[in-house]
């Protein structure tokens, strides 16, 4: 009996350690379709200067630098390249980055 009223414990004990996340919402960050024109490479950094329309949801249009991941993706970038990649809310990353059109070059 005690070895039940133990176990029944522990079992309330830890869905009640669950109950603030529930509560509070958190959910993983969400996947975002990004599209962009590369106007910098920084190799330095592991970033690319990238300009973009508005992104519903995410951000207005601007002209910023993001986090490119994996860093070997830099090396397959140019200024004026056309990109698609994934955003998520709440980060200035791009996974997944792949060169929709190339600038022409000279």
């Amino acid at each position: 009996m005690k070895f039940l009223r133990n176990v029944r414990f522990s079992v309330i004990f830890i869905a009640l350690l669950a109950v603030p996340s529930i509560v509070a919402g958190e959910q993983p960050a969400k996947d975002i379709a990004f599209f962009g024109r590369v106007v910098a490479v920084h190799s330095s950094d592991g970033t690319a200067t990238i300009k973009h329309g508005k992104i519903p949801g995410f951000m207005d249009a601007m002209t910023m630098d993001y986090k490119i991941v994996p860093q070997s993706t830099l090396e397959k970038l140019s200024p004026g390249d056309d990109i698609r990649a994934t955003a998520r809310q709440g980060e200035t990353t791009l996974y997944k980055v792949i060169v929709v059109s190339h600038a022409p070059r000279k």
